[in-house]
């Protein structure tokens, strides 16, 4: 199922937090694969995720369940994957979609370093 996806997916800009996106993140075992361009992704290790990007996934996980998505609704719309059902909170951080699949709200400077670009001593990631 989770080949279904690979296609469609891609960050798209948050409503409400400027230079910011919402960024599609599936887990398996202990890897890591990002969407981090118009259908483009990286896969990591978890031991070369960025610490951003760790910092995210571990409030995630720990925050409490609200409502997940089967991946047969994924499937059918992912535009599931870019609305928060959880917590109003969690809306600058991130959200779980479904069991293995999250959405991290990541800054546009740090989508440009995981795509590859290198970024100069003054921007931030």
């Amino acid at each position: 199922m989770f080949r279904e996806l690979l296609p469609r997916l891609s960050p798209i800009s948050h409503p409400t937090l400027r230079g910011h996106y919402r960024v599609p993140l599936y887990i398996d075992d202990e890897v890591y694969v990002l969407w981090v361009g118009d259908q483009y992704s990286r896969t990591f290790y978890s031991n070369e995720l960025p610490r951003i990007v760790r910092a995210k996934i571990a409030m995630i996980l720990a925050s409490p369940i609200k409502n997940l998505f089967t991946m047969e609704e994924i499937n059918a719309s992912n535009v599931y994957i870019y609305h928060n059902t959880q917590y109003p909170e969690l809306d600058e951080v991130g959200w779980r979609v479904t069991d293995k699949l999250l959405c991290l709200v990541l800054p546009d400077k740090t989508i440009v370093s995981l795509q590859g670009e290198l970024l100069t001593s003054k921007d931030e990631i």
